[in-house]
């Protein structure tokens, strides 16, 4: 294996010269060239002992072009599709110039001006591991910084959103699911039949049931908890008659099968014989209410 020439110092070269025989007839030529070379070696740091310098790696023509025409596309960018193009060239440059640090800085920027931090912020860290001067390495760690705190804003938005959305799901499943049009199916005490589009809506804790062609009020209900087997309902009179202003709320039971869907209830009567009028005791009257979906 052939051996590194090793680097010669001025003391070990000067020994060596000065140890050296002369011979009479060239020693005034020797002793010029002597301190000749002393002069050169004492300002010229050794070769040998000096890093072997690389060249930079030269970047491809193609890769320019797709360079400069990407950051003319950012520049002038407005709409989506723009700053679309822009990083499809900036793409292709680092494409073929992998470990240029200024275009994929660039595609970096147009990625965070698109919203996407992910993929900007890897491209900043992929810069990191290139040769940059202290500038470089300060303005690509801070515009890391900067991609952070906005994706930590639309981190934080998509989870308040999700929030929500969660919660209105649970309500609809709580509750949320009565709200709307069902089909509504009487039978009379006396066999007799009818059905029509019938609305249940919900405001705050109040909901009601109505006939949808005449806003007739069947049952109204108040929520005390959660869900809804917590709805108190009741049949209401119709305050518009004055015979039936006094008659207070009936507590009515009500049966709601979620899967079905299903609502069941049976509503009563008024008896009418006598001053005031009261709701009847009796099976007259008595109307068997059934809604579905």
């Amino acid at each position: 294996m052939r051996r590194r020439p090793r680097a010669i110092g001025v003391r070990e070269l000067l020994r060596t010269e000065l140890t050296r025989p002369i011979n009479d007839t060239g020693s005034k030529m020797k002793t010029t060239s002597l301190f000749n070379l002393v002069l050169l070696l004492a300002v010229t740091p050794p070769l040998l002992s000096q890093p072997p310098v690389q060249a930079p790696a030269s970047i491809p023509e193609d890769a320019r072009r797709h360079f400069v025409m990407g950051t003319t596309l950012l520049t002038d960018a407005k709409a989506p599709e723009d700053f679309a193009q822009a990083e499809s060239e900036f793409k292709q440059a680092v494409d073929l110039a992998p470990e240029w640090a200024d275009a994929r800085y660039k595609l970096a920027s147009v990625k965070g001006a698109e919203g996407n931090y992910s993929g900007a912020m890897t491209d900043l860290k992929l810069c990191q591991h290139f040769k940059l001067s202290d500038t470089e390495t300060r303005a690509v760690q801070d515009k890391i910084y900067v991609l952070e705190a906005k994706a930590g804003v639309i981190a934080r938005k998509q989870d308040a959103a999700a929030s929500e959305e969660r919660k209105k799901q649970d309500y609809q499943d709580r509750i949320g699911f009565l709200a709307g049009t069902w089909a509504i199916h009487c039978t009379y005490f006396n066999g007799v039949s009818c059905s029509g589009p019938g609305l249940i809506t919900i405001s705050g804790n109040n909901i009601s049931i109505t006939y949808q062609s005449t806003g007739y009020e069947l049952l109204r209900g108040t929520i005390e908890g959660d869900d809804y087997s917590s709805i108190k309902w009741v049949q209401t009179p119709n305050r518009n008659d004055s015979n039936q202003a006094n008659l207070p709320d009936l507590p009515i039971q009500v049966t709601i099968d979620k899967d079905a869907p299903t609502i069941s209830f049976a509503t009563v009567g008024i008896e009418t014989a006598t001053r005031p009028w009261s709701w009847s005791q009796s099976q007259g009257g008595r109307t068997e209410i059934e809604l579905t979906q």
